[in-house]
């Protein structure tokens, strides 16, 4: 099966932020780093990326929609019979998503500002 998804490039950037910065709770096993770091990594993806501050301004809002649109796929699929997904919800993969979705939500005014490079409150 090949999967094409096709959206706008901060569709990819919002995936990588949260991948490899990463944006992600602190009990997720394949992140590390507290909310500072990770974000201060996150900004500095995008400033290297070059990405324009107005790109940045819901990047959080855009991060929750990306890993809610993966979580709803992983559920679509094990519905309709893939094995693979049914295991994953089986093992709750699909929980430490729906964690981040939380933590991101938590955040999202800092992680917002701070990617825009403005000193939260």
């Amino acid at each position: 099966m090949i999967l094409l998804i096709l959206g706008p490039r901060t569709w990819d950037i919002a995936y990588a932020l949260y991948r490899w910065a990463p944006l992600t709770n602190p009990n997720n096993h394949d992140g590390f780093g507290l909310l500072k770091s990770q974000v201060a990594r996150a900004a500095l993806f995008c400033d290297s990326y070059g990405l324009p501050i107005e790109k940045r301004i819901n990047m959080a809002a855009l991060i929750i929609e990306r890993l809610q649109s993966l979580v709803n796929f992983i559920y679509k699929e094990a519905e309709e019979g893939n094995e693979t997904m049914k295991t994953n919800i089986a093992d709750g993969h699909h929980l430490l998503y729906i964690e981040d979705i939380e933590y991101i939500k938590t955040h999202s005014p800092y992680i917002n500002d701070k990617l825009c490079g403005y000193e939260p409150n």
